[in-house]
């Protein structure tokens, strides 16, 4: 038996959404992703990560936890909350963050269960989340614009019926060059700028090298052979010599960490590229055009 959208309705407002809104919900809902509650000041995590937290006048910002060596850790998502801040984590690495946030002076207390009263979701620009009545924060994804907003809603609000994968987020994202998760850098060694959150993120106290010798490009892998499974960690090659790494990839679409100079060079000599034994192109994102003189990717000087 078809269920009428008046019915839908109906049972929306009774359990507490507007109307309408279980069937406009079309929210990527992050699963593996969970939420710390942190209280005190936030401030030293400056010392720890790409960039400073938000301050009490931002809804939000992401935030790359960094190792001692200065490497990408781990990914957050922090929104100023009460009397200190809601932190959006992997569940993976949400035992390690909380033991390296609770060591930070200034911070009182880590609240680990948070994320029993806190889901996760992005929100392309294209998408809104359901018009509800519980609690809800949403905050812009700083390092794109295209990537739309991250939002944190109360886990008592029922299940929407049209909620998205969070794969389907991650694809977004690699298709604009962006890493969806750090779990497929995390001991790769990998800077910031070599990424670009240098940039994204602002920061002018972290100075871009003169000249990259690395850096995350999108990868578009033309065929739709089920071998794909397997590229994620894959070295790609041309003529035999290795220029670069896969990082992650969803469907034909990844990013890999491409060493510049021997992408030029395989290119001045017409080599093709591949992974795991499948054709791959790597691109240069026109939004990166200002990390090159004009928009023609390897053959362009870096800053």
């Amino acid at each position: 038996m078809s269920v009428s959208d008046e019915d839908i309705q109906a049972s929306a407002k009774m359990a507490g959404l507007r109307p309408r809104s279980m069937s406009n919900d079309s929210a990527h809902y992050f699963r593996k992703r969970t939420v710390l509650q942190a209280f005190g000041d936030l401030s030293g995590l400056a010392e720890i990560a790409a960039c400073s937290p938000p301050s009490k006048s931002e809804r939000g910002r992401f935030v790359p936890l960094l190792t001692e060596a200065g490497f990408l850790d781990a990914d957050l998502y922090i929104a100023p909350y009460e009397n200190g801040a809601l932190i959006d984590v992997h569940t993976d690495l949400a035992d390690a963050v909380a033991d390296r946030l609770v060591a930070l002076a200034g911070v009182v207390e880590i609240d680990r269960t948070a994320g029993e009263r806190w889901r996760v979701f992005g929100e392309l620009p294209d998408q809104k989340s359901a018009d509800t009545t519980f609690e809800t924060i949403r905050f812009a994804d700083s390092r794109r614009r295209e990537l739309g907003a991250r939002v944190f809603r109360d886990a008592t609000e029922p299940e929407g019926m049209d909620w998205r994968h969070a794969r389907k987020w991650d694809g977004h994202a690699l298709r604009l060059g962006l890493l969806p998760d750090h779990r497929c850098i995390i001991g790769k060694g990998i800077k910031p700028e070599e990424v670009g959150y240098h940039r994204l993120l602002g920061e002018a106290e972290r100075p871009l090298p003169k000249q990259l010798s690395r850096r995350a490009l999108p990868v578009r892998v033309d065929t739709y052979d089920t071998v794909r499974s397997h590229l994620t960690g894959s070295p790609l090659t041309a003529a035999d010599v290795e220029i670069g790494i896969m990082l992650d990839h969803e469907g034909v679409c990844g990013v890999a960490l491409v060493s510049i100079d021997p992408w030029r060079e395989a290119i001045s000599e017409g080599c093709r590229i591949f992974c795991a034994g499948l054709p791959v192109l790597i691109s240069w994102p026109t939004w990166l055009s200002s990390e090159s003189e004009g928009r023609v990717g390897p053959a362009s000087n870096l800053i």
